[in-house]
């Protein structure tokens, strides 16, 4: 019995060696196990003793895979047992082997990594999302009679070349002590945004907003516009981009009024991991108006978020909305400051 498990296990290791890529360096040494992927500069690898190990190409004799890679250069990706140098890659496919010269590799995937990347670069409509959803709510009896509720949803789906951003929000508040109820608060906003690349600084937008103020008299303002923006910060911690457009708004009002507006638009958009579970975001947006020249309306929102778990946290928020042509003498500037649980989630 012994001798069968000794022989048993001879020849597993013998199957596991045989189906393990193999990297030989030019000091001597040589390194197995599975080629996970690499980005033209370094090759990875997961060693059974060591974990995932990063070797530079420019340190490798000979890269030997019998499991097939996916080998990406010049905007075609080929499939195949691989056999490599220091100078080149050459991948043996169904039709023919091809020399891929180092200098223009792109990447080299295992199946899994290609997965994820195809995941990334052409997401299903309800893949790739992440996002928070944030509810508040306060209520008040006694000498004061006060009912609050607020909500808010962010969630956006990032490609590998571009984004889509949703986003909505509502609050609602009333005065309870009087015998009509005064609502004190009632709005909400809505819309979304479409992020294209066109190189690693530089991107188009497009997108779409709809706000409704029961005490601006503000039954619906829909804002559609366009532009190109700038990503001038972009790391683990902190992404910052600034945008510039034009903008066609209609707003109709309670009073029967109706605006026709073309605008500008211009803004940016901060997100800052301040401490480890503490995110600060931020966005600013100012519409001038063309047609009615000094006159013109922005949006600051200022977001905190701390984690109480991976999936739950805290959130402060401060909203200003302001209008520098309001409707029947109403205030010009609205401000609002929330604060409730966060749930974040991830698809």
């Amino acid at each position: 019995m012994k001798r069968t498990a000794l022989l048993f296990s001879a020849i597993l290791s013998m199957c596991l060696s045989a189906t393990s890529e193999t990297i030989n360096l030019k000091n001597g040494d040589r390194i197995t196990g599975a080629i996970v992927k690499s980005d033209g500069k370094a090759v990875e690898i997961k060693t059974e003793y060591a974990g995932v190990v990063k070797i530079d190409w420019s340190s490798i004799a000979e890269l030997k895979a019998d499991t097939p890679l996916y080998v990406s250069s010049a905007g075609k990706t080929l499939k195949g047992n691989v056999t490599a140098s220091s100078e080149q890659v050459v991948v043996a496919t169904d039709s023919g082997e091809t020399v891929v010269p180092l200098a223009s590799l792109t990447a080299v995937r295992n199946e899994a990594e290609q997965n994820v990347y195809l995941r990334a670069t052409h997401p299903g409509l309800l893949q790739g999302w992440s996002g928070l959803t944030n509810f508040g709510f306060a209520l008040a009896r006694g000498n004061s009679e006060t009912t609050n509720y607020t909500l808010r949803f962010d969630a956006a789906r990032k490609g590998f070349r571009d984004k889509l951003t949703l986003f909505a929000s509502s609050v609602y508040a009333t005065n309870d002590s009087s015998d009509s109820g005064d609502v004190t608060a009632r709005n909400a906003s809505g819309g979304l945004r479409y992020d294209r690349d066109a190189t690693k600084k530089l991107f188009g937008y497009g997108s779409g907003q709809f706000d409704y103020d029961e005490l601006q008299l503000l039954d619906l303002r829909s804002t559609v516009g366009g532009g190109g923006g700038l990503h001038v910060i972009a790391n683990a911690r902190t992404t910052l981009d600034f945008l510039g457009g034009g903008a066609y708004t209609r707003e109709s009002y309670d009073t029967g009024e109706v605006r026709d507006l073309a605008t500008l638009s211009f803004g940016n958009e901060l997100s800052h991991q301040l401490l480890k579970s503490t995110l600060v975001k931020q966005r600013f947006f100012i519409y001038p108006d063309l047609s009615e020249t000094g006159e013109y309306r922005f949006e600051l929102n200022l977001t905190g978020i701390t984690k109480i778990n991976k999936w739950l946290g805290w959130q402060v928020g401060a909203y200003n909305h302001y209008i520098s042509n309001p409707i029947d003498a109403r205030k010009s500037n609205d401000m609002t400051v929330t604060t409730g649980l966060s749930v974040s989630f991830q698809k």
